[in-house]
């Protein structure tokens, strides 16, 4: 992405028809679909920026974190639409973001790893946390050995060691790293299923290399950036 980037919270209004939230509880192609009409300009415009989606604890409302090069109308009627004074660019100037500088992270991803298949002559793609569960070996009582949070912790750590060039490493990865909402989004797109894994990972970060890390915080990180993937956020400690 190039510059300027906002920074921006858009949530909800309680104003909002019902129909809009159900929509978007039920449709897992709704997020997309709604950030894509926030954001871009005309239907040619490609993909400049990220996106996370969630749900707000204290009133359930919907409500996304964007990082775009276009800066959303704070004149919309279904979405109050909340953009940082300063663009993104100054606020990791003011951070400041340095060598050894440590943050809390939080970052959604599609955690998965490309393998050859000689049958196709090409790579295919794999949900690396399925992947393992099925290598899990099962007891004499045929009962895995190996609880799903276990596997899911493992599989992220495995995931963030196999990432080349993030500019970052975990702080004691086995203590600080929390793994949760692992889950598929299933939805219909011109008549296609396509099903993608995602889950939620936080904890803390030691930066490696200044500029690899600011690139990730603008770029972001993995596959599925498209369905709310990618998006690293941090704050100072």
């Amino acid at each position: 992405m190039s510059n300027p980037l906002f920074f921006s919270h858009i949530t909800l209004r309680d104003s909002a028809p019902i129909s809009t939230l159900r929509t978007l509880m039920r449709d897992g192609y709704a997020p997309h679909k709604t950030v894509w009409q926030l954001l871009s300009h005309s239907p040619e415009q490609k993909r400049n920026f990220l996106f996370r989606y969630d749900i707000e604890e204290k009133r359930g409302l919907p409500h996304f974190y964007t990082l775009s090069e276009t800066k959303p109308s704070e004149d919309n009627a279904l979405w109050k639409v909340d953009v940082a004074k300063h663009t993104y660019r100054e606020f990791l100037e003011n951070l400041p973001i340095r060598q050894d500088s440590v943050f809390r992270f939080s970052l959604r991803v599609n955690p998965t790893f490309d393998k050859s298949d000689r049958t196709k002559k090409q790579k295919t793609r794999y949900d690396l946390i399925m992947h393992l569960r099925h290598q899990m070996t099962k007891n004499e009582h045929g009962q895995r050995e190996e609880p799903h949070a276990v596997t899911e912790h493992r599989a992220c750590k495995e995931w963030l060691e196999r990432r080349q060039n993030l500019g970052f490493e975990v702080v004691t990865p086995d203590e600080t790293l929390m793994v949760e909402q692992y889950d598929q989004l299933r939805f219909k797109h011109k008549n296609n299923t396509t099903i993608m894994s995602r889950v939620d990972i936080s904890g803390m970060l030691k930066v490696t290399d200044v500029a690899k890390f600011q690139d990730n915080l603008t770029k972001g990180i993995g596959h599925g950036k498209a369905f709310g993937c990618g998006l690293l956020l941090i704050r100072r400690l």
